[in-house]
């Protein structure tokens, strides 16, 4: 038994990994919501797989759009730091810096 580690940006959802070594298990006591084997040790897939792989395709473009929305507003918050924050001297010699979005290169 173990644990996959950090998954990046989506570490709310915990993975880990369970390895059994001359266990059977019955076959009734499966989770088994999306597939089965027979007795005869068969795999068999109960849905369509197109559903199955739109549910990953839809976690994917959830951490994308959740990643976006913390990028922006890392970047608003940037922003409203740069337009309040003073530094670097006046081209007057006054003692008041200017303020960061001020600055240009000369």
């Amino acid at each position: 038994m173990g644990d996959c580690g950090k998954k990046l940006g989506y570490n709310s959802t915990d993975n880990g990994y369970l390895m059994f070594d001359h266990v059977s298990v019955p076959r009734n006591a499966h989770m088994s919501r999306f597939a089965a084997i027979s007795k005869e040790g068969d795999f068999e897939i109960m849905s369509d797989p197109r559903l199955l792989y739109q549910i990953m395709t839809q976690t994917r473009l959830f951490v994308i759009r959740g990643g976006a929305y913390y990028y922006l507003r890392s970047c608003l918050t940037a922003v409203r730091y740069a337009v309040c924050r003073r530094q670097f001297a006046n081209l007057n010699d006054s003692k008041r810096e200017r303020k960061l979005l001020d600055y240009q290169v000369h």
